[in-house]
């Protein structure tokens, strides 16, 4: 089990979750074999879907053995489908007064739950980074 996190260009989006958290990242995923779990505005829910990650825009962290890839993948079949949390990651990333809704996600905040780190939604991707790679 991995992380990846992604530097690409992307969009619009992307560039302002950069500027905002002043990081390289705008993205994360937690990689099991050749599934990729997360959510992001442009999927707009909870999936499990394969990525072909081309070369230069991810990076990887692999995950200690000891982090549970069956709690994961129950945890993604608790919240696959739930929605984009727009107003989540306003409340928390751009004005943190630490408000959650635990029917909605966003990629840092759904990664860091499901490697069941507390303070979920506090997570932007560089801090999940920074926070796993120590």
């Amino acid at each position: 089990m991995k992380l990846a996190f992604y530097k690409g260009k992307g969009t619009i989006v992307d560039k302002l979750i950069r500027w905002w958290t002043k990081s390289k990242y705008s993205h994360v995923e937690l990689v099991i074999n050749t599934d990729w779990y997360s959510i992001s505005p442009r999927d707009s829910k909870v999936r499990r879907k394969q990525i072909h990650a081309k070369e230069g825009n991810w990076d990887f962290i692999d995950l200690p053995k000891t982090k549970d890839v069956e709690y994961v993948k129950k945890f993604y079949e608790q919240t696959k489908g739930a929605k984009y949390d727009w107003l989540g990651i306003f409340l928390s990333q751009l004005i943190p007064l630490g408000i959650q809704n635990r029917n909605r996600w966003f990629c840092s905040e759904w990664c860091a739950e499901a490697l069941q780190i507390t303070n979920s939604n506090s997570y932007s991707p560089q801090d999940l980074f920074t926070t796993i790679k120590g």
